[in-house]
């Protein structure tokens, strides 16, 4: 086909070639080697073939045309080199398209915005802003599209710096009150996350379009300031605009941004006054909107009255779904899309999984996998990633671990998937592990990882191993320390007992919000001090951060843990009264803590009894707790019968109610008990202390026979036993529930899990350091009185974390002030 056949059926098909077209184009360019001088003749062909690659994305022929035009010499025209270059931008070869700029022997405006753009295009702001600095250094200005198309390269907050740059020259040149710019400053500033410098530009512009409206409540909705963008739809309907398709769009997120279901309800309205409602992009919006603000009926009222539905319509209403935990109903969906023949794609997979993710739907679950299998759907890494997730999330791990050992290819994302599992289900040794496995092979953690890591340590209280991954990810690395990561820095500093570290943290951050006051007074109520975090409290008021209902469970409980009974009535009903919250189980479980711990169980058994709920077997195991600490069988009765009719199976009724028979010397009912618990197979949870040394976790059980150094450490119990005696320790013989002689008991009390822990610690570490030991049972009263003789005796501070509270030992004495 010659070259003006070509160009005349391309005009006829609206200046758009097909593939076969464009192939043939190009056989006629080989079949006439045009000669240099005759080059001019099939220039037209080329430009226009070039244009078809670009749009057509089509680059072996585009890498065709460009040899051809090389052979002929066409390639030193600039108008062709722009046009190559900016082919292979537009079919994703960003490296020819730079070697194609380096190699032109001179370049106009065109050539620069046009690198500038594919720069940009990919993502690459950097790149882009030093091109510019290189343009105009070298004397060539930027016209408008250059100016568009640099600052269409600032998409991240990290970018800011290099926007406000080219806003500062454009402030200097005649394009300074194109609104076109202006819009794209705006577009900019939001994106870079800076809504401050967004509204400066809106409010100066003189004169404003729709897209400026539309732009700066893009920037408020991006920003988490839906508010405002809905206080700026208001004035633009006041300025006489309407809006449009991408108005609403922003709008929707903008009620997203604030959760609220009533603005959403608002703008549907809105959206269907203006004819827009059968719009597709609108609708599928609108099903999200009504999914992310908790209203999954009306997402399907929606949904229904869809005229046309496309892939994007079924994966959001599959998604609602999922995000309400109605797995049935999206497996249901998915499998209606397929009927209508619609072909779902990567995100309608996941999607289905994050429906099935939950024991509940473990079987959906493996169905749903069988049929990705059956059908051959090439899932990558964001699918086998949700699949371990899925299966990690319905309690499979061993499912979830083998999926993930048949990966082909693990990213960060695998890794942080499988070391979450393992948190969640209490392996926090394995997580570590994990993590090291990972770093073994170069896969660099991400701020994901790290948050899992530290929940990990703050499991453990594997402090060294904390303070290692703190110190070499940003001490050594200069990560960023933002709020969240610090908040989670701060709790695990504080769980793995090292409250100054906490402190130190929380005095470091810049900007505090709820979250981290809320950690640092709870910090403080677990080691103790309540007075410090009821302290903190005030001050957290008198800056106008408004609690919310965390912070008043952490509030109760540094009550609760100080015996500051008087203080935790008040800050309960002040709650109500004054801050309008509702109060959950969980305030009303810090109630009855508090009142148990102070000695206090009939008005501790009368909040269970008027609570407007059903109590948790947590809180009824709080009042039999407290009825085995005072000696109150009757009541303890109550509690446990209480307790079993929830969970007939669990343990710890049973102990509880054995020791207080014993400690009343109901020997009779402590034998019957134990005979019960054999004819009903019930579980009995075994106390233990756990103590790292080197990094390394060392266990201990009462009376350990299985630590290779048995020897030594029942060694030292015996030197430490002779050295508290002399400073003034007395055995509580009472404190040893088994009906025997006295000497038996005193050997039974140095078997405990803790004084062999400490032992261990002691013959194991270097002198001076603090000894940091995890009880998974509440501290018994012998040990405490010995760990308080013992921190003054070997001149080392001794923290345990009980099941409880955390005790700081130190010169004989303890922090909780023997109240816990």
């Amino acid at each position: 086909m010659h070259s003006q056949a070509l160009l005349k059926r391309a005009s006829k098909c609206g200046g758009v070639l097909s593939l076969k077209n464009l192939k043939m184009g190009l056989d006629s360019l080989d079949q006439h080697p045009f000669a240099a001088p005759a080059a001019a003749g099939c220039t037209s062909l080329i430009i226009h073939l070039l244009r078809e690659c670009s749009a057509l994305k089509a680059l072996k022929e585009g890498r065709q045309l460009h040899e051809h035009a090389i052979r002929i010499g066409l390639n030193r025209k600039r108008l062709i080199a722009n046009l190559v270059m900016h082919m292979y931008g537009k079919c994703g070869s960003v490296h020819d398209a730079r070697r194609v700029f380096d190699l032109m022997p001179k370049r106009d405006v065109v050539s620069w915005t046009t690198m500038i753009a594919i720069y940009a295009e990919v993502g690459s702001g950097k790149l882009a802003f030093d091109l510019f600095g290189k343009m105009w250094n070298e004397g060539v200005l930027p016209n408008k599209v250059t100016f568009l198309s640099i600052l269409s390269a600032f998409v991240h907050p990290s970018d800011l710096a290099q926007g406000k740059a080219v806003h500062a020259l454009i402030a200097d040149s005649p394009y300074k009150s194109d609104v076109v710019i202006e819009n794209a400053l705006i577009h900019m500033y939001g994106k870079c996350g800076s809504l401050k410098d967004a509204h400066l530009v809106f409010d100066e512009m003189l004169d404003r379009d729709v897209v400026s409206w539309n732009a700066i409540i893009a920037a408020c909705s991006r920003n988490n300031a839906g508010g405002q963008a809905l206080e700026l739809f208001v004035r633009m309907l006041e300025d006489g605009l309407a809006p449009t398709k991408v108005t609403f769009l922003n709008l929707l997120d903008a009620c997203i941004s604030i959760s609220s279901l009533e603005h959403g309800k608002l703008m549907h309205a809105c959206i269907s006054g203006c004819g827009l409602a059968s719009d597709l992009a609108l609708a599928n919006a609108l099903i999200n909107m009504y999914g992310k603000c908790g209203s999954p009926e009306h997402a399907r009222f929606v949904f229904e009255k869809m005229l046309e539905r496309d892939v994007v319509s079924w994966t959001s209403m599959i998604s609602v779904c999922a995000q309400h935990g109605l797995h049935k109903e999206a497996i249901k969906l998915f499998e209606e899309m397929q009927t209508k023949g619609v072909k779902p794609n990567r995100v309608t997979v996941l999607s289905v999984l994050g429906a099935c993710a939950s024991p509940a739907a473990l079987a959906q679950g493996k169905l749903f996998h069988q049929y990705l299998v059956r059908n051959g759907f090439n899932y990558d890494s964001a699918v086998g990633n949700a699949l371990i997730n899925m299966y990690a999330k319905c309690g499979s791990l061993e499912d979830a671990c083998s999926l993930f050992k048949k990966l082909a290819k693990r990213d960060v994302v695998s890794w942080n998937t499988l070391i979450a599992m393992y948190n969640q289900h209490g392996h926090a040794d394995a997580a570590l592990e994990a993590f090291r496995k990972m770093q073994s092979i170069g896969v660099l953690p991400d701020k994901i990882t790290l948050l899992s890591l530290f929940e990990a340590c703050a499991s453990l209280a594997a402090l060294e191993e904390g303070t290692s991954i703190h110190a070499s990810f940003f001490d050594k690395q200069q990560l960023k320390l933002d709020s969240t990561m610090a908040t989670a820095l701060l709790n695990m500093y504080g769980k793995c007992g090292s409250l100054e570290d906490s402190r130190c943290i929380f005095n470091s951050l810049a900007e505090r919000d709820v979250v981290s006051w809320n950690s640092m007074i709870v910090t403080y109520a677990q080691h103790g001090y309540g007075l410090l975090g009821l302290q903190l409290f005030s001050m957290m008021q008198d800056g106008y951060l408004e609690p919310d209902n965390i912070t008043f469970i952490a509030v109760l409980s540094a009550c609760s843990h100080s015996g500051l009974v008087q203080e935790g009535i008040h800050y309960f009903a002040s709650m109500k009264m004054y801050h309008k919250f509702i109060p959950t189980m969980r305030h009303y479980g810090c109630m009855v803590d508090l009142f148990c711990r102070a000695g206090e169980l009939g008005e501790a058994e009368c909040v269970i009894t008027n609570m407007p709920f059903e109590p948790d077997a947590a809180i009824r195991m709080m009042l039999l707790s407290a009825c085995r600490l005072h000696g109150d069988v009757e009541r303890g009765n109550r509690a446990a019968l209480n307790l079993l009719e929830l969970d007939p199976k669990n343990g710890a009724p049973y102990l509880v109610m054995s020791n207080l028979y014993a400690a009343a010397g109901l020997w009779d009912k402590v034998a019957k008990l134990s005979e019960l618990m054999i004819a009903e197979n019930v579980d009995r949870q075994s106390g233990c202390s756990i103590v790292y040394v080197k990094n390394k976790k060392h266990v201990f059980v009462v009376r350990d026979s299985f630590h290779p150094q048995k020897k030594a450490i029942y060694a030292e119990v015996e030197r430490l036993s002779r050295l508290t005696k002399q400073a003034g320790y007395v055995p509580d013989l009472n404190l040893e529930l088994h009906n025997t002689e006295e000497e038996q008991k005193e050997k039974l009390l140095l078997s405990h899990s803790e004084k062999l822990a400490i032992a261990f610690a002691l013959i194991s570490t270097p002198s001076k350091t603090t000894i940091r030991i995890i009880k998974n049972l509440r501290v018994c009263g012998d040990c405490h009185s010995f760990l308080k003789v013992l921190s003054k005796i070997v001149g080392r501070e001794v923290v345990i974390r009980d099941a409880s509270r955390f005790h700081h030992f130190k010169d004989g004495l303890c922090s909780c002030g023997d109240y816990w």
